[in-house]
């Protein structure tokens, strides 16, 4: 059987929810065997989990268009990276690498001093996001492209002020493509989750949580690259 996590941490050891490829919902939490109210038949096992866990892996469904029938809904079927496999994506690609993004927030742990520090109209501290910039100039000396292109909609979230004034002057000063889509008025159906795309092929699908944690990033294995370069 083959799990996808929908909700939950991006580690395996907290309390999630997966899709699986029979179909069905697999929970991960703490083992419990007895409880007011709860009566489990020979073979069953009960698990306690936070409740926004739950709401989190319906939302997640919803908003990505995951089919939960099965672990198909871009692609035949998916590898999960961990930190270092997505890395060795940027070193390994030979043209371009290109990513959506279209979250109205992201919490990432090590953004969130330089948040506070924006937050307070301080001025960027000197060497923001340089290990960053260092690899887009080592991309861009190299031949190789990489870009984005950031989806908005009016009115901006406090995120998105914060990466126009921020990130993403320095990045597109570093080398890297980055345009500006914004969705109010016009007649499209972008994507509805983030992902990366390498050489035009490899696909990498970037999956969070509602609150904009990360869930988790799964390659595409025989991913329908219509869905990507439409």
């Amino acid at each position: 059987m083959k799990l996808r996590k929908v909700s939950g941490c991006a580690d395996s050891d907290c309390p999630a929810v997966y899709i699986s490829d029979r179909g069905t919902a697999v929970v991960q939490g703490d083992w419990i065997t007895e409880a007011d109210g709860l009566s489990l038949a020979a073979g069953e096992t009960a698990v306690e989990l936070p409740p926004e866990i739950i709401l989190n892996a319906v939302a997640a469904l919803i908003v990505s268009g995951a089919n939960p029938d099965g672990l198909t809904a871009q692609g035949d079927a998916e590898v999960i990276l961990d930190g270092d496999q997505f890395g060795k994506r940027f070193s390994d690609y030979q043209r371009s690498a290109w990513r959506f993004e279209c979250q109205p927030t992201y919490n990432l742990p090590r953004e969130q001093e330089n948040l506070e520090l924006w937050r307070s109209g301080a001025p960027a501290p000197e060497g923001h996001n340089a290990a960053w910039h260092d690899r887009v100039r080592s991309f861009v000396s190299a031949g190789k492209t990489i870009g984005r292109v950031r989806t908005v909609r009016q009115p901006l979230t406090e995120y998105q002020r914060y990466q126009l004034d921020w990130a993403i002057p320095g990045n597109i000063e570093a080398g890297e493509d980055i345009r500006i889509l914004d969705l109010m008025n016009i007649d499209l159906d972008p994507p509805s989750h983030d992902f990366w795309i390498f050489d035009e092929s490899l696909v990498v699908d970037l999956n969070f949580n509602p609150d904009g944690t990360l869930l988790n990033r799964d390659q595409r294995e025989k991913p329908d690259l219509t869905q990507y370069l439409k």
